[in-house]
């Protein structure tokens, strides 16, 4: 999963049941400094690089794999 969040992700927020893994939907930790997402589940920093002059940042996590999607529908 590739999530690329803007610093005012705070101001949208989408249901859950239309857009449940928009980037609206996951949240910072500014205490272990990763996105959490809609699930619960932190991401974590697996690359970062610059593109057009932007830094960016990829996180990913493994834990989706496990978990029911319709758990939050």
């Amino acid at each position: 999963m590739v999530t690329y969040l803007h610093e005012n992700s705070q101001e949208k927020k989408y249901n859950l049941t239309e857009k449940p893994f928009s980037k609206d939907n996951f949240n910072y930790d500014n205490e272990i400094k990763t996105y959490i997402c809609p699930l619960g589940q932190p991401l974590y920093c697996v690359k970062e690089y610059e593109y057009k002059n932007k830094p960016r940042i990829i996180y990913w996590t493994k834990e989706c794999n496990h978990v029911q999607y319709k758990s939050i529908a």
